[in-house]
């Protein structure tokens, strides 16, 4: 049983990855569609009906082209929804980069039981995952990604690297 305290205690690295994704994105919330955004999205017919879509396993990036269609289907080429999800994604990612980062140091831990932080004086290997996390959040590598609308594959495909490796790294002994 876990206490409202530690609960909020260990939601705070989440709450401010989305506060700082937020604000460092929100001027990209209106830009409009540009380069391949246009060949992806505003004329590809294929997006436009869902349903198809849902049916349709053919071709590649399939879960980017559903994301793109479930876009369309509640805003038409509105961009916002497009980067708010863009956003999300990073959102996301940020947050497994935590856990994956904390899920390795907490292994190493329980493997080698000799280790002490207080023998080294380490006492910011506490803080790493959360370090590391924020350069995740923050590294200008990371703008093109989030702010250009059809990057959002490579997003994807950096959600369901990380997501691979959290639950391996939780259910693998």
């Amino acid at each position: 049983k876990i206490s409202s305290v530690k609960f909020i205690k260990s939601a705070i690295p989440f709450i401010i990855f989305t506060l700082l994704s937020v604000l460092l994105y929100y001027k990209t919330l209106h830009a409009p569609f540009i380069l391949d955004d246009n060949g992806y999205i505003t004329t590809n017919y294929k997006i436009r009906n869902l349903s198809t879509l849902i049916i349709d396993f053919s071709g590649t990036r399939y879960i980017g082209f559903l994301t793109f269609a479930i876009n369309y289907y509640f805003g038409g080429l509105n961009t916002y929804g497009y980067h708010i999800v863009n956003i999300l994604i990073h959102i996301l990612n940020t947050s497994l980069v935590y856990l994956l980062v904390k899920i390795t140091i907490d292994r190493f831990r329980i493997q080698n039981p000799e280790f002490r932080i207080q023998d080294l004086k380490l006492k910011t290997l506490n803080y790493l995952p959360f370090i590391v996390s924020l350069i995740f959040l923050v590294h200008p590598i990371q703008t093109q990604a989030v702010s250009y609308i059809t990057q959002r594959f490579t997003s994807l495909a950096t959600l369901f690297y990380l997501l691979a490796l959290v639950v391996y790294g939780t259910v693998a002994k």
